[in-house]
């Protein structure tokens, strides 16, 4: 220190150069945000898209209830809220700054860098809860979406005197007085056989030649 002035050491071309790369950094802070800003809007509506047209894809059952169908639009409202703040990023904002002010240009810029900086930061852990979400949504609730097998028909057959015997065998009860077998359950038709679950419990399957025809009760 000499009469009031620091003298320091001379900074190496090293430092400079550090010094150099940093304010260089620090002036393209913007645009990167930016950049960021909008690649990451776009995936995020692409992603919802997938969401959606999966859940489109899965068939929605009717009977849903509001609490179901209000679990599935999480995902949503969390991509929903991801983009907007990933855009509010670009959005122009109007403010008085003077341009020949170092200070207002500096606190300015600042100011609008720690904003973007913090919807970016909200938008990305947006981002991730909703590719979260929607994963263990579309994992749980996959199966359920499916399509149920339809409920086994109750059905009759109607026999002839010769074939009564052998349904009697397989433990399918005949009116003889009516030809007709007792109810039984229709689980599934071939080209040759029936399958039917008799009131016991018990699952049969016979020729399809034993039967005169098929009553659906």
């Amino acid at each position: 220190m000499d009469d009031g002035v620091l003298i320091g050491e001379v900074p190496s071309i090293e430092e400079v150069e550090w010094v150099t790369l940093g304010k260089e950094m620090r002036k393209d802070t913007l645009k990167t945000l930016n950049e960021d800003a909008k690649g990451l809007a776009t995936l995020g509506s692409s992603l919802l898209l997938v969401y959606t047209g999966a859940l489109t894809l899965f068939k929605l059952p009717e009977n849903a209830s509001y609490l179901g169908l209000g679990i599935m639009a999480i995902p949503i409202v969390l991509w929903l809220v991801c983009i907007f703040f990933a855009s509010s990023i670009n959005f122009s904002e109007l403010s008085r700054i003077y341009v020949n002010d170092p200070n207002d240009v500096k606190d300015f810029i600042e100011k609008r860098i720690k904003e973007k900086y913090d919807k970016l930061i909200w938008s990305r852990r947006l981002f991730i809860l909703s590719i979260a979400a929607s994963a263990i949504i579309l994992f749980l609730g996959g199966t359920s979406f499916q399509e149920e097998d339809p409920a086994p028909q109750t059905v009759q057959f109607l026999v002839s005197d010769n074939s009564s015997p052998d349904f009697k065998n397989a433990s399918i009860s005949v009116n003889e007085s009516t030809g007709k077998t007792d109810p039984v359950k229709l689980i599934a038709v071939s080209d040759e056989a029936y399958k039917v679950k008799v009131a016991q419990g018990t699952v049969v399957e016979f020729n399809k030649d034993m039967a005169k025809a098929i009553i659906y009760n």
